[in-house]
């Protein structure tokens, strides 16, 4: 499937600089829509809606240039990378992307929709009065 290749490879790049979760959020929500309108085009696995982009990929999910810099230990050496771990879909945690300016609007997520600053259902962290 050269369609999904060429997708896989997008998400790569976005991977180096968006925030994890939601590249992957991103990536779950093409593919959903892909097979469920059964596409194979390469052509049409690029048409991503343009909301879609303004929603995954905006100034405030880009990694701050911090995040990329490779970890060190207590010697200064740099440590290999990790993978990304990725939260169970429950409401065991927190939504990150809740959290965020732009809020969640992954259809399926089971994460807990509350202020991860004070616990609070009816607002983010970004719109939370607690400093």
């Amino acid at each position: 499937m050269p369609a999904m290749a060429h997708f896989l490879s997008r998400v790569v790049r976005h991977a180096h600089d968006y925030e994890w979760q939601l590249v992957l959020e991103f990536a779950l929500h093409r593919h959903e829509q892909a097979a469920a309108l059964q596409i194979l085009d390469p052509d049409e696995w690029e048409k991503v809606p343009d909301e879609w982009n303004a929603h995954y990929f905006n100034p405030t999910t880009l990694r701050m240039l911090s995040n990329k810099r490779p970890k060190t230990n207590q010697g200064g050496r740099a440590t290999s990378p990790s993978s990304p771990r990725i939260s169970p879909n429950d409401n065991s945690v927190s939504c990150d992307a809740y959290n965020l300016a732009r809020g969640c609007a992954w259809e399926r997520c089971k994460r807990r929709h509350a202020c991860k600053k004070c616990d609070s259902n009816t607002h983010g962290a970004t719109n939370c009065n607690k400093k």
